[in-house]
């Protein structure tokens, strides 16, 4: 807990710093001042999952001894396991085991593929939210909403998914610039690394549809839809995307479900009452309201086990830059400042999660007693 303090801590005051700096939105020294910020928040969260224990989180040790496994497989043992995960349907994921002997080409040490792990995920992920913001705040507002809702996927476990997310951050600039090719090539090999990857295809498609409005009220009348299928369909898209052993996985996943369900209501609710009558500038975003309602569709399967947070992650990521686009696009100051109080209000019961949820963690160096196994 105390190591998220101080990285949102040194964040904001290196962004403060920033901002006596470069005041002037849309100029070239606050791009530049928002690129440092960015690049800053991303080395801290490269150090952070990078440099973590091998207690710290379920998957951390389990992936540890996977690792040390496959390094010492012969290259003849990965082409193998690619046949019988691709043609005989046995095994997943073999891209991994790919990326894992790769590496070990270079070095065996787990502590360095941790590490590499952490600039794969967060160098996309920074670069998604320097390219998906406006404001130097908003850099900031995400790290604060990715340490609460996300840290416990991204920073401590499912190494695997965490990887193919990464791709799939990749693939949002390819989605916003049309670029179709290279964004299944990314899909290709997000969904090697981890199948549930292939849960993000669809969206290139969906991005593009400029009817954000009628999108999001076909979600939210969904919604009680999926709440009531709920097992059947849950079980459907996990075996689908090749998550189904996640619904075997202990519940302890600090991403709570209904804490994310509110919090997502919550904010989308905000950002959709606030843009209603502006469709200019909804359609020129619709990519990401729409990511937003997607998000809004599969929430119901977190209900059934919390551990599918995994599938709704692919779409509920996006609300790292939507709350950024609530505020800074606000014309209207009655509505700025309205927006500005219910965002002051999210902050706040953000910090106040983020202060009252238990989190043990400590660096490699460090004695921790490994109690997962």
């Amino acid at each position: 807990m105390y190591l998220k303090v101080i990285i949102l801590v040194l964040t904001l005051l290196y962004m403060l710093f920033l901002k006596l700096q470069y005041k002037q939105i849309g100029t070239i020294g606050y791009d530049k001042a928002r690129k440092n910020l960015a690049i800053f928040s991303t080395l801290l969260l490269i150090l952070q999952s990078g440099l973590r224990h091998v207690g710290v989180g379920p998957d951390t040790y389990q992936y540890m001894l996977s690792f040390h496994e496959h390094t010492l497989w012969t290259w003849q043992q990965i082409l193998h396991n690619f046949i019988d995960v691709y043609q005989a349907g046995e095994g997943k994921d073999a891209g991994y085991y790919l990326l894992v002997k790769l590496f070990s080409e270079f070095s065996t040490d787990y502590q360095v593929f941790l590490v590499f792990v952490g600039i794969v995920v967060f160098v996309p992920l920074g670069r998604f939210v320097y390219k998906n913001t406006e404001r130097l705040e908003d850099i900031w507002v995400a790290l604060l909403l990715y340490q609460t809702l996300f840290y416990s996927f991204f920073s401590v476990t499912g190494i695997r998914q965490a990887i193919a997310t990464g791709f799939c951050f990749l693939s949002v600039e390819c989605i916003k610039d049309k670029k179709l090719l290279l964004f299944l090539l990314l899909m290709v090999i997000g969904g090697l690394i981890h199948k549930s990857c292939l849960l993000f295809l669809p969206f290139y498609w969906i991005a593009q549809i400029q009817i954000p409005r009628t999108i999001f009220i076909a979600m939210l009348c969904l919604f009680p839809v999926m709440v009531y299928v709920g097992d059947a369909f849950t079980l459907e898209l996990a075996i689908l995307s090749g998550s189904e052993n996640y619904l075997g996985y202990a519940e302890q996943e600090s991403v709570g479900a209904k804490n994310l369900i509110l919090f997502y209501f919550l904010i989308s609710s905000v950002g959709f009452v606030r843009y209603w009558k502006n469709k200019k500038w909804m359609k020129e975003r619709s990519y990401i309201f729409n990511a937003i309602s997607l998000g809004i569709f599969f929430l119901p399967l977190t209900l059934n086990s919390a551990n599918l947070v995994r599938v709704v992650q692919y779409y509920s990521i996006f609300l790292l830059v939507f709350i950024g686009y609530v505020v800074a696009s606000s014309k209207n100051a009655n509505n700025k400042l309205l927006v500005s109080l219910v965002q002051f209000l999210l902050i706040g019961a953000l910090l106040y999660k983020l202060l009252i949820t238990p989190v043990e963690y400590a660096f490699f160096w460090e004695n921790m007693k490994i109690t997962n196994y």
